[in-house]
Parts: structure tokens; C-alpha cells; sequence
């Protein structure tokens, strides 16, 4: 079985703590629909004045490109 989550955590303390994911039907990369759609949901679950405070964004490689971010 192939589980293929796209995620989005906070680092803390050495660890990393989940705020938004979601499960993708399907083996390989995400696309960039489903990459501004987490992160549409991220902006809901978090306040504007928590969003305002995100200072850095880690990716990987498969989020090449700035258009969808």
C-alpha cells in the first residue's frame, strides 16, 4: 500500500508538528493545484496576525518555481 500525503508542520524543539495536510490519490509529486490548496488552508487555519509572523518556508524539490507560492 502507498500512502501519499502532502503536509504542511511547524518545526519545534526538534520535532515537527503538523497543522494541514491532505491524503493524495495517487504514487508520485503533487501538483501545483494541490500545493495552493493547502496552503489556501493553511491561511484559514491560521490568524492573520500568525500569518503575518511566518519568517521562513522550507520545501522540497518537487516545489520548484514561485508561481504557485
Amino acid at each position: 500500500m502507498n500512502i501519499n500525503i502532502l503536509m504542511v508542520a511547524v518545526i519545534y524543539k526538534g520535532g515537527a508538528i503538523p497543522l494541514v495536510w491532505s491524503l493524495l490519490p495517487k504514487q508520485g509529486n503533487s501538483n501545483m493545484d494541490e500545493r495552493i490548496h493547502l496552503i489556501r488552508c493553511l491561511k484559514l487555519f491560521l490568524t492573520p496576525e500568525q500569518w503575518a509572523q511566518i519568517r521562513c518556508i522550507t520545501l522540497d524539490r518537487e516545489f520548484d518555481g514561485n508561481k504557485w507560492l
